[in-house]
C-alpha cells in the first residue's frame, strides 16, 4: 500500500525535514511513500510555478491508497486542494499517526 504525504510546504521553514520524519515513519510502518517534496529535491519545483507542481503532486496522489496529513495541513492551499480531491473520488485520508499498517505481513 502507498501514502501520498500531505501538508505545508509554502512558508514553512524545515518543511522538507517534515516530510522526511513522516516518510520514515510510514515506511517504518510498512508503507511505500510518495512525497511532493522529491520535486523540490530535484530543483524542478523552482522552475515551476504553483498550478504547474499542484498538477504533478495531484499525478503523484493519484497513484496512492491513501494520503497522509502533517500538522498544519488546513493552513495549506496546496494541501487541501489535495485533500479535498481525495475525499471526493475516494481515497482514504488520515493524520500521519492514524496510518498503522494493517496488512499482512
Amino acid at each position: 500500500m502507498k501514502i501520498y504525504v500531505a501538508g505545508p510546504i509554502t512558508g514553512v521553514e524545515g518543511y522538507r525535514q517534515n516530510f522526511e520524519k513522516a516518510c520514515e515513519y510510514l515506511v517504518d510502518e510498512g508503507y511505500e511513500v510518495a512525497s511532493p517534496t522529491w520535486f523540490d529535491a530535484q530543483g524542478e519545483m523552482l522552475q515551476w510555478g504553483w498550478n504547474e507542481y499542484m498538477r504533478a503532486t495531484i499525478q503523484m496522489m493519484l497513484n496512492c491508497d491513501g494520503v497522509a496529513l502533517l500538522d498544519g495541513w488546513e493552513k495549506s492551499k496546496g494541501a487541501q486542494v489535495e485533500v479535498d480531491l481525495a475525499n471526493k473520488i475516494g481515497i482514504p485520508v488520515h493524520d500521519l499517526t492514524d496510518w498503522t499498517y494493517q496488512g499482512e505481513g
